[in-house]
């Protein structure tokens, strides 16, 4: 279990990466807890989070979430999950260098355009 740069929670369950969003953690929050500022802290860390907690609902952090994006956010996590489980590190340990990163994101582009040629003449084929 992380917490993201957004402060979203992460759990790997299962091998099945699952985010929590700010939204759906106060929605949890709010049906077990009486009083949803609060919560119980048992260690140094967990004193932090509690204030933390209490300053996120202050700024009123807990803004709409676009289901779309929380769509292409655990797609980028459960393929960042197959990419490190079949190359054995992380991008930001991975010791490329620069015209060899560029190298890869251009053959990416080419398959995308490639990807989207397809598509468009199946379209065309069945009239639309």
């Amino acid at each position: 279990m992380t917490i993201d740069n957004q402060e979203n929670l992460i759990i790997n369950i299962h091998d099945k990466t699952q985010c929590i969003s700010k939204d759906e953690l106060k929605k949890i929050l709010e049906n077990v807890l009486e009083e949803p500022k609060t919560f119980c802290a048992n260690y140094e860390r967990d004193n932090v989070e509690e204030i933390k907690f209490k300053e996120w609902s202050k700024k009123d952090y807990f803004e709409k979430i676009d289901p779309v994006v929380e769509q292409v956010r655990n797609d980028l996590f459960e393929r960042s999950r197959k990419g490190i489980k079949k190359y054995g590190t992380t991008l930001a340990d991975n010791k490329l260098e620069l015209g060899e990163w560029l190298q890869h994101a251009y053959e990416e582009c080419l398959d995308q355009a490639n990807y989207l040629k397809s598509a468009i003449l199946k379209l065309k084929e069945n009239g639309n």
